[in-house]
């Protein structure tokens, strides 16, 4: 997520001519200009390639098996087990090139087109914050979650949304939320800020 070092220089320079020309010198703490107006989170593309790959395997290394011990004709249910695991290897394939999107977030708020639309602004957010759950929450280990309580109306409501396995990492999530929050910060009325409110 971070730029290179010409990059930084490049842009640090944009940033002062545009500055100079408008005869502000002043650097607006909390932003980050490398951080885009939305960052979509979606499902890892390694992780897909894993699956793809145990998934593919499975089959001719269950057919080796089966020959090593002198079956020499594949019996229905072993066919059709292959065939079950071609296609979850294929739908994993197709997920190398087209990921999941799990949700959005953006200088105006979160969005998640999963269930339904969602779209929660930041005016209607009460906290939103990383929290680590145990391993036994997950069928996966050990998880992290991004967690978004907000008001719906007069309704509460709170989205909560693993982050293990996605196409980010936790700390580069956190610091976009950041920035977003400082963005949205400026011209709000109750200001909003990354972290769990004590109770």
């Amino acid at each position: 997520m971070g730029l290179d070092v010409g990059q930084d220089r490049e842009q640090l320079k944009n940033i002062l001519e545009n500055r100079k020309n408008s005869r502000n010198f002043v650097v607006e703490s909390g932003d980050d200009l490398s951080i885009p107006v939305e960052i979509t989170v979606s499902g890892s593309k390694i992780n897909y390639m894993i699956q793809f790959i145990v998934f593919a395997l499975a089959a001719p290394a269950g057919w080796y098996l089966q020959r090593k011990k002198g079956i020499t004709e594949p019996s229905v249910s072993f066919l059709i087990v292959a065939i079950v695991l071609a296609g979850i290897a294929l739908y994993q394939l197709y997920r190398i090139f087209r990921p999941a999107v799990l949700f959005t977030i953006t200088e105006t708020g979160y969005q998640d087109k999963k269930k339904g639309i969602i779209i929660c602004i930041w005016s209607q957010v009460k906290q939103i914050y990383l929290k680590d759950g145990h391993a036994f929450d997950s069928r996966n280990g050990k998880q992290e979650f991004l967690i978004v309580d907000y008001r719906d109306g007069n309704v509460a409501r709170s989205i909560q949304k693993p982050i293990q396995n996605t196409s980010i990492k936790s700390a580069d999530l956190e610091r976009a939320i950041k920035v977003y929050l400082a963005r949205y910060n400026k011209n709000a009325l109750t200001k909003l800020t990354f972290g769990k409110k004590a109770l």
